[in-house]
């Protein structure tokens, strides 16, 4: 047994090429001899589960799970399927996460009758999944409260029906539908009250009898009629003028007045201002005829003359009382005063001194610096030297303003987003501690801080002492208002410290 023993080896290992071999062998009760067990090549015991008498094989389930008492067999159908009675208990099912991904689905059957004894037939639906129903009687339809014009006022969809009434309001044979013109406008014949009759258009010609209305005025309290001459025209009697216009007024007040062509109208004054004057009392109640009105002056002789114009109708004036020359001064001539008109709508006369310069005063004039708005537009001449004062720039910006420390984790990490309006150029400056790694980090600008774009990546080196990463850019920023940066990469950037600054 010893010698035996020396040459078994124990252990645990999957795989031995001198271990004994053991064969492992089962009692077969039917030939009363050992049968070796068989594996498979994967080293699977080969079970063989038969039919027989009871407790063979056959399967079984618990109609209680805790309780082996309630075991039983399961009954399959002759071709051998497991034949199945479901209790379905829905308090395990999910209702809403799983029900909204279309896993569990239902059909919906309905039954050819009422109490379920007729065919069950699936319910019918479009393509959209709305169902489809057939109305098999009449039926009244009740408008939903946004359809209904008697509540609402402007449902969003309405019922269109046609409009009918009686001619005879006792009889419903004599129904039929109103009419109306293209517009919708309800056509209607006025057969009593309010004056019937035929109704003409204006201008219309060959009327017969005239049935149209007729035209009440009030006098007094009282209703008469419009008086017309035989021509249709409304009669005006002088006499009832209102009292209140007779006299001079304004055109608007008066009535026109049309003069003769073979009228004159005399102006016993030479003075043109006088003219203008008369001309002016004539005003609006001159309603000139093609033929044009005569204007009649006075002359030094006193002798009445019509006033000589151009072609154009313009006043035409005697070249011997103009005296035209380039000297300074000119004794003899015609004398004309300019004026202006102040802020405050007066006419005042424009001012020189004695040499005759117009004087002019700029009243809103500020002195010092000011804006453009503000200041008076100065040329420089050519030959000139303007000294320019250099000052020390702006500089826009603060440190860490696009990251303080922070973890640019990977596939879309963000940075702060700087405001750079006032940065035509500006400089980034970036580190971080992702020593040995070739990942770069983008940057990208936007004018709205809404629609942003890739402007360049960065690609930061390590540093003498390999205990960070850095990198340095320029960038134009002119009309770019935004700046930020992104980390699209596979790595998270750790101990990221990142500015912008720059300078209008």
């Amino acid at each position: 047994m010893n010698t035996l023993n020396s040459k078994i080896k124990a252990g645990r290992q999957d795989h031995y090429n001198d271990a004994q071999v053991c064969g492992v062998h089962g009692l077969n009760t039917a030939d009363d001899a050992m049968k070796v067990v068989k594996c498979t090549d994967d080293n699977a015991l080969v079970v063989d589960v038969h039919g027989g008498a009871t407790g063979s094989g056959d399967m079984k389930a618990r109609t209680n799970i805790t309780d082996p008492a309630t075991s039983t067999f399961l009954k399959c159908n002759p071709d051998g399927t497991l034949e199945l009675t479901a209790e379905l208990d829905t308090s395990a099912l999910a209702k809403e996460s799983v029900q909204t991904d279309g896993t569990q689905k239902a059909q919906v059957l309905g039954n050819t009758e009422g109490d379920g004894s007729g065919t069950a037939t699936h319910i019918h639906t479009d393509a959209s999944g709305n169902v489809n129903a057939q109305i098999i009687s009449t039926v009244n339809i009740a408008p939903a409260n946004n359809s209904n014009s008697g509540i609402n006022d402007g449902p969003a969809n309405s019922l269109a029906v046609g409009l009918r009434a009686r001619t005879d309001i006792a009889d419903s044979a004599t129904e039929t539908f109103l009419l109306c013109d293209a517009s919708g406008h309800l056509q209607a014949d006025i057969i009593a009250g309010g004056g019937g009759g035929t109704q003409y258009s204006v201008g219309t010609t060959g009327m017969a009898t005239g049935t149209g209305t007729l035209m009440i005025g009030n006098f007094a309290g009282a209703a008469k009629e419009v008086a017309v001459n035989s021509n249709g025209q409304v009669v005006q009697e002088l006499g009832f003028i209102n009292s209140s216009v007779l006299g001079q007024d304004t055109g608007a007040n008066s009535l026109p007045v049309v003069i003769a062509s073979d009228n004159v109208v005399d102006v016993s004054n030479a003075s043109l201002t006088d003219l203008g004057s008369a001309v002016n009392e004539i005003g609006d109640a001159i309603s000139a005829t093609s033929n044009g009105v005569l204007i009649l002056a006075q002359d030094n002789t006193s002798n009445s003359a019509a006033l000589n114009v151009t072609a154009g109708g313009a006043l035409r004036v005697d070249d011997g009382a103009t005296t035209t020359g380039s000297d300074v001064s000119l004794n003899s001539a015609q004398q004309v005063l300019c004026y202006g008109r102040d802020n405050g709508g007066t006419l005042d006369a424009l001012r020189t001194d004695a040499q005759g310069h117009l004087e002019v005063v700029v009243d809103d004039f500020v002195k010092g610096q000011d804006t453009s708005a503000n200041s008076f537009p100065v040329v420089l001449a050519s030959d000139d030297v303007v000294a320019i004062n250099a000052t020390e720039a702006t500089i826009v910006g603060s440190a860490n303003n696009l990251a303080n420390n922070i973890s640019l984790t990977s596939s879309g990490g963000t940075s702060s987003t700087v405001d750079t309006t006032n940065m035509n150029v500006m400089n980034i400056l970036y580190e971080d501690t992702n020593t040995g790694n070739f990942d770069g980090v983008e940057v990208h600008v936007s004018f709205d801080n809404s629609t942003y774009y890739l402007y360049t990546t960065l690609f930061p080196n390590d540093n003498l002492a390999a205990t960070k990463r850095t990198a340095t850019t320029n960038l134009n920023m002119h009309g770019l208002k935004y700046v930020k940066l992104i980390n699209n990469s596979a790595t998270t950037f750790t101990n990221v410290y990142a500015m912008a600054v720059g300078s209008p």
